[in-house]
Formats: C-alpha cells, structure tokens, sequence
C-alpha cells in the first residue's frame, strides 16, 4: 500500500467530520433571526423577533431559480469533467463511477435543466486529470457553502448535504492519486 494513500478509516472520519460541520452550518442557514430582538414584543404584541426574521428572509433570500442555478451549473460541470476524464482515462471509470452518479442525483434534486461546461485544459495525465477534480469539485463545496449561507431556509439541508458530498470526494479523488 502506498504511504501517501489515506487509510480507510481517514477517509470515513474525514466524511463523518464533514458531514457534521455541513449539519452544523446547515443549523443556521437562511436563518434572519435577530438575537436583540429575542423575546420583545412589539405594539400590537407581535413577536419583534419574528417580524424582523420574516422581513429578513423575504429580503435576503434568493429565488429558487437563482440559488439552484448557481449550484447547478457546478454539479452540471462536473458531471461533464467527470464524463471526461473517464473518457480520456478508461482504467478510471469504474473508480469514478460512484462520484459521477452522486453529481447526476445532485443535478436532479436541484430540479435545474441545463448542460454543464467540462474544466478546461483537462490535463492528459491521470493523476493531473483527477488533481483538476479534485481541485474542482473543493471550488463547488466552497460555492454551495457560500450559497447555503443565503439560501431559503428549505434548500439549506439539501445544499449543506450537496457541499459535503463534494469536500469528501476530494478525499477520495486523493486516495486515488490526486495530488
């Protein structure tokens, strides 16, 4: 076994760690709560709070359409670099597989039709190709994370879940000889 491979057991307690920070980041998204207002009332004895949380989230979350667009296209993208590289590096496809078919369900959740753009200059060696992976599919956890944070409260777990899934393939996609 080679030593610069993670173990098993680091790559199921890197995923189990990541899991639990997207579900602790999930926890607060799309949230506008204003803790200085918790528990005041106002005139007509409305909960300040909950007045100040709805006015939040109907000005700072975006429409479905534009928060699934975003996301979309990054799964679309990589599902097509995936396509790519599996091509390009047949002994690969098997191994690549389970991470194209997550992307594909990720693609359906998000409800979003479209063609994703292959990562350019995809390099001809197989461990630069899934470097160039792995690179990307970092770039499309930090883009959900990030899009997550403005999201409506209903999409947060789905792309806390999607984030995730993507910061542990690069574990994986390393084990594989990623650099």
């Amino acid at each position: 076994m080679d030593d610069r491979r993670p173990t098993r057991r680091a790559l199921l307690a890197a995923g189990a760690s990541t899991a639990l920070a997207a579900l602790a980041a999930v926890a607060g998204c799309g949230r506008g709560s204003a803790p200085a207002a918790v528990g005041a009332t106002g005139t007509a004895g409305t909960s300040t709070s909950a007045a100040t949380s709805a006015a939040v989230v109907t000005t700072t979350a975006k429409p479905p359409a534009t928060w699934a667009v975003a996301v979309a296209a990054g799964e679309r993208s990589l599902l097509a670099s995936y396509d790519a590289v599996a091509k390009a590096h047949p002994s690969l496809k098997a191994a690549l597989a389970p991470l194209r078919t997550a992307h594909a369900a990720h693609v359906k959740a998000l409800k979003v039709k479209g063609a994703g753009k292959v990562l350019a200059g995809l390099p001809a060696g197989q461990a630069e190709a899934l470097s160039r992976l792995a690179a990307a599919e970092q770039k499309a956890s930090d883009t959900t994370g990030a899009v997550c944070l403005t999201c409506p409260t209903e999409a947060a777990a789905l792309l806390g879940s999607i984030a995730a899934a993507n910061a542990s393939n690069v574990l994986v996609l390393q084990s594989m000889g990623a650099k």
